[in-house]
């Protein structure tokens, strides 16, 4: 617990049974032992984190974090007092049963929360994602199917993508004018797209499939219809 500062996270293994972990800070929650190598291990057990005020001055994001092994639930929240936030969770394996991440920051262009698993990802009623006008990216290495989750606040975009199969059984809605982007729903998979929801946007969808595996490490850069197709022209 970090109450007037950030917290760099090197290795916590939680491993016993019903391992968990719970980091606070009053600023940002940060990766510190380098990109995709696991800050949490966890096992049955809730990895919590929350940042009170988002992120700190030169760190540039609220809650950077990877975990693994095998929680019960992931919950991220960066609070209503933040300016800047932003929280990006990649997890190693399939996704846990619960996933709450919740970015309540002001600033919508520093708003954003971003989940990635390297397996399967099956969102259901237990899952939530919060963002208020800014991104809200859900990226599965295997399989995802969305079939209940919450996609809540005032989102400018919703990202939905698939290294093999995007399932698509629930509504989802962007229609926030005010946001940092143009409304935007993106729906990306490395082989089938299956829509069984209605899809609503103010602005535009896009979807894409038999995309490759290197491009879609890096569709983040896409911010629309346009982009998609000058991004799958020009990679």
């Amino acid at each position: 617990t970090a109450y007037q500062g950030s917290i760099g996270v090197g290795t916590l293994n939680a491993t016993g049974s019903g391992g968990g972990a719970y980091v606070y800070a009053g600023y940002s929650i940060l990766d510190d032992n380098g990109s995709g190598v696991t800050n949490i291990n966890a096992n049955g057990g809730t990895i919590y984190l929350n940042s009170t005020f988002g992120a700190g001055p030169y760190s540039g994001i609220g809650i950077s974090m990877d975990t693994g092994g095998t929680p019960g639930a992931i919950y991220a929240s960066v609070g209503s007092g933040s300016t800047n936030g932003g929280i990006s969770i990649r997890h190693s394996g399939n996704a846990p049963a619960s996933v709450q991440l919740t970015d309540n920051s002001t600033n919508p262009y520093e708003n954003f929360v971003e989940f990635r698993a390297s397996g399967d990802i099956n969102l259901t009623g237990s899952h939530s994602f919060t963002s208020y006008g800014g991104d809200i990216w859900i990226e599965a290495a295997g399989n995802l199917t969305a079939g209940g989750a919450t996609f809540a606040g005032k989102p400018s975009e919703i990202g939905l993508y698939a290294g093999n199969t995007l399932n698509v059984n629930q509504s989802l809605s962007v229609s926030n004018m005010g946001g940092a982007y143009y409304p935007f729903i993106g729906l990306v998979a490395g082989s089938t797209i299956n829509v069984n929801g209605s899809l609503y946007s103010a602005g535009e969808i896009g979807m894409v499939a038999g995309i490759t595996p290197d491009k879609l490490d890096k569709l983040d850069t896409v911010d629309g219809p346009a982009d998609l197709a000058s991004f799958l022209i020009s990679t």
